[in-house]
């Protein structure tokens, strides 16, 4: 289980906050599967978002992400 919180500050004003949830399940000795979400709340004023989010303008509101994957080591 993997956990965050990020509070951004740019020139000493609060921007945003990030919150992310994760967790690795071994399924063998080489392979993993992963899953990770992320909710980041911008401040207004602030249009940060979580990875490469489409939409374009994020000014004040909450920008959620959700990423799933499997890794295999050769």
């Amino acid at each position: 289980m993997k956990a965050s919180y990020i509070a951004r500050k740019i020139g000493g004003d609060k921007v945003g906050n990030q919150v992310a949830l994760g967790g690795v399940y071994d399924l063998s000795k080489r392979t993993s599967v992963y899953a990770t979400y992320s909710v980041l709340k911008n401040e207004v004023g602030s249009g940060l978002s979580v990875g490469s989010a489409a939409a374009s303008d994020f000014t004040g509101l909450k920008s959620k992400g959700f990423e799933t994957g499997v890794k295999h080591t050769f």
